[in-house]
């Protein structure tokens, strides 16, 4: 059993049949570590260079995943602001139509107040004359009961 911790504490048995060096293959962190540990031994090298294969396949793979829940995500949140967007339009759409009622209701106001006042002005000059022919009935002493 080889503990990775202890790797500088190596038997001289364990330096003879280059324990430490595979010790030191599977503890290392970086591909820069992995080829200077390599250069030393054939099998090394071999072993070092299938486990960047297989690593490299994993690292292609996972760059896949990563871009399709990308994609995935992309295509989420375009869903999603094409639903605001319609909302939105919808809204604006009957925003739109309420203030073209309201402008059509604002006109019919506008016509409306118009008449009124032609109304009260003709109900002035009726008044004027009904007051004009009381006074001229009242003067000739007319009676209309």
């Amino acid at each position: 059993m080889v503990d990775l911790t202890q790797v500088d504490l190596a038997t001289e048995e364990d330096k003879k049949y280059q324990i430490d060096y595979w010790a030191r293959l599977f503890k290392a962190t970086t591909w820069e570590e992995i080829k200077m540990i390599a250069n030393k031994n054939q099998y090394l090298y071999e072993a070092s260079s299938t486990l960047y294969q297989l690593t490299a396949e994993d690292v292609i793979r996972e760059q896949c995943e990563q871009r399709e829940r990308y994609y995935n995500r992309q295509r989420g949140i375009q869903m999603v602001m094409e639903s605001h967007i319609d909302k939105i339009i919808s809204q604006a759409e009957k925003i739109e139509s309420q203030a073209e009622k309201i402008e059509n209701q604002t006109k019919e106001i506008k016509e409306q107040t118009q008449k009124i006042a032609v109304l009260d002005d003709e109900k002035r000059i009726l008044l004027a004359q009904i007051t004009k022919m009381e006074k001229l009935l009242k003067k000739n002493h007319i009676s209309i009961e």
